[in-house]
């Protein structure tokens, strides 16, 4: 994943299931699609819950894999006041969009402090990682 501020705009490149998060007036979304059997059987409306589904981390795009990786890009305007979260999944996974909103509410060094601690606390089975930026 990377992420690029630059001219009021935030350009973002991202392949597997790392995530980046926007909070814009106390709306909390993600900004990007897993690269999971997960998010395409999602999209194609074949999925359950996702908690409860086996391979939800079994990514179908990577870095680093054998042949070609084609990473999604795109880019979204800023605005004053904006909160950017870009994580793993062993930051979201364990927590709600509104845990995800509560953290993302403090400064960013605080956001990310407790985003790391409440995922941990939550029981996190993969590595916990995460960049909070906020748009002055």
């Amino acid at each position: 994943m990377a992420a690029l501020l630059r001219g009021g705009r935030l350009t973002v490149m991202h392949c597997g299931d790392s995530r980046i998060y926007r909070l814009r007036e106390g709306v909390v979304i993600a900004l990007t699609r897993d690269h999971s059997v997960w998010a395409e059987m999602e999209a194609a409306g074949l999925a359950g819950e996702r908690a409860n589904f086996q391979w939800k981390s079994q990514i179908t795009r990577a870095l680093g894999l054998e042949g070609h990786c084609t990473a999604d890009v795109a880019t979204f305007e800023l605005e004053r006041g904006d909160v950017y979260l870009l994580c793993s999944d062993g930051l979201y996974d364990p927590l709600a969009e509104p845990r995800l909103q509560e953290g993302l509410e403090l400064d960013p060094e605080s956001a990310c402090r407790d985003l790391v601690s409440a995922a941990f606390e939550a029981g996190s089975h993969d590595n916990i990682t995460g960049v909070v930026v906020r748009c002055a």
